[in-house]
């Protein structure tokens, strides 16, 4: 997807049928809907994502980002919410399938987030700011953890519960 390829509407949908209630909307808040060619980017990862009954909602500019959050979820036709901002890539191909597996496999669980790791590729500030900001990375595990914070980078609710 191109820059000039992007809808100028404040909420479209860019990857899903429309005669079909898919199990997941993905919700991605953006300013500009491009983000230096996130946004591109990032929906071509989730098209190649092993988990496929979804859709994507890109919201385009509006603040704060809950604000926008919302704003997709009225439009969201799915079972599932999956928030991913627009900075943000996915660490490999079953970060849907694995958020999805955990939600549908204990109803007690609300509200999932995933590991956080700074990219290989990150600038030396990127890096620094890391190290010196609480939480801005967190490890991957093997299994669930509780904790008491989800991180808004990418995060999955049943949408009854949001």
């Amino acid at each position: 997807m191109e820059r000039a390829d992007i809808d100028n509407s404040a909420v479209y949908r860019v990857h899903g049928e429309e005669d079909r209630v898919p199990k997941v909307t993905v919700l991605i808040p953006s300013l500009d809907g491009y983000r230096n060619g996130n946004v591109p980017f990032l929906i071509n990862q989730i098209e190649n994502q092993s988990f496929k009954d979804l859709e994507v909602i890109v919201i385009k500019g509006m603040r704060p980002n809950g604000r926008a959050r919302n704003e997709g979820a009225i439009r969201a036709r799915g079972e599932f919410l999956i928030s991913i901002d627009d900075d943000v890539t996915l660490g490999h191909d079953r970060v849907i399938e694995n958020l999805i597996r955990c939600l549908e496999s204990d109803q007690s669980l609300g509200l999932l987030g995933i590991s956080k790791l700074i990219p290989e590729n990150s600038s030396w500030f990127q890096r620094r700011t890391a190290k010196e900001i609480p939480r801005s990375v967190s490890p991957i595990y093997d299994r669930l953890t509780e904790g008491d914070l989800v991180d808004h980078v990418c995060h999955a609710i049943r949408k009854d519960l949001f």
